[in-house]
Order: structure tokens, then sequence, then C-alpha cells
């Protein structure tokens, strides 16, 4: 499953967040152009991958990690949480 989370990101972690804007500023993009999605699809571990993109994706076998998709999970908190 893949799913696109929208601005302000409510659902999301802190540094989370501030991943997204440490992505935001290196590309110097604004919130309309960058892709954020909630993967479950070939995560391992925790189950979920928290993905920001300057790509929009319709499928999460299209995503490839690289300079412009990054993988943003907070994976301390997810262990401390479940």
């Amino acid at each position: 499953m893949i799913k696109e989370i929208k601005y302000p990101y409510k659902e999301l972690t802190e540094l989370e967040r501030e991943r997204i804007d440490l992505f935001r500023g290196y590309h110097m993009a604004l919130y309309d152009n960058i892709h954020v999605y909630y993967v479950t699809d070939f995560s391992l571990g925790v189950g979920y991958d928290i993905i920001v993109s300057l790509f929009e994706f319709k499928d999460a076998s299209e995503i490839k990690c690289n300079d412009n998709t990054k993988n943003i999970t907070d994976v301390d908190y997810l262990v401390e949480h479940i």
C-alpha cells in the first residue's frame, strides 16, 4: 500500500518533520513541490516507511531511494512505541 501524506504532516513524528524540512532546504523546494508517502510494501522491520520525494508515485514498486527520494522513517520512535 502507498498513501500520500499531505502538509502539515500531523501524523508524523517531530524528527520526520525535521527531515522533511532538511530535504526541502537541500532541494530548495516548496511544500507543494514535494511528496511524502506512507508505504507498507517492501518494508522490513517496523512494517512501514515514510518516504519523501520530488517525484509523484502511484505504486510502491516505482520508489527507488536516491538523492531525490529519501526514507525518513523515525525507527527509534517506532521501536519504543510498538
